[in-house]
């Protein structure tokens, strides 16, 4: 099972359906990947205060994939931070095969924000990039795998030098085993 990691950077909002009576919009962004009968953690850019219907976020987030499948959807609900209650603004779906088509790290790419009624009012920029992911399973002790691993690795890779040193006589045995002995 092939896994990789999906950087989305959500720069900004363009035109969106103002929700409020009164004042300025306070527009955040709550992101997750859906799938296969699984959800993402949801990851949440920060608020733009003020940012009303051009909101501008310029917010880099991370997700782990553990396997590739074209039928995984990227969502994006925008939302109002109200003082009591944070209201829908829109939502974007953003199929993988689309994402899958190509990398727009360094270019921005508009997807248009659908209200609750279907209707399209505005569009979200982002651009995204995958790349491979390395291994970061854990164990019960709370180390990473691939830590472990690389551990052993230098373990052994120095227990293998002191044995051929000792083996090939230029070091003593009985000696201290950071001394050389004289040629």
């Amino acid at each position: 099972m092939e896994s990789c990691k999906l950087e989305i950077v959500l720069h900004s909002g363009k035109s969106l359906n103002n929700i409020k009576n009164f004042g300025t919009m306070d527009p955040y962004v709550v992101v997750w990947i859906s799938g296969g009968g699984k959800d993402t953690k949801p990851l949440k850019t920060e608020v733009a205060k003020r940012g009303g219907s051009f909101p501008v976020w310029n917010y880099s987030m991370d997700f782990n994939i553990s396997s590739m499948n074209n039928n995984y959807t990227l969502f994006c609900e925008i939302k109002h931070d109200g003082h009591m209650v944070d209201r829908n603004i829109g939502q974007v779906q953003i199929p993988f095969k689309d994402l899958l088509a190509g990398d727009t790290f360094g270019e921005n790419v508009s997807y248009p924000v659908k209200i609750s009624s279907g209707e399209v009012k505005g569009e979200i920029i982002l651009s995204h990039k995958f790349s491979q992911s390395e291994v970061n399973e854990k164990d019960s002790s709370g180390k990473t795998v691939a830590t472990q691993v690389a551990s052993k690795a230098i373990l052994l890779a120095g227990t293998a030098g002191l044995l051929v040193a000792l083996d090939d006589g230029s070091m003593s045995a009985s000696a201290d085993l950071y001394r050389f002995r004289p040629a």
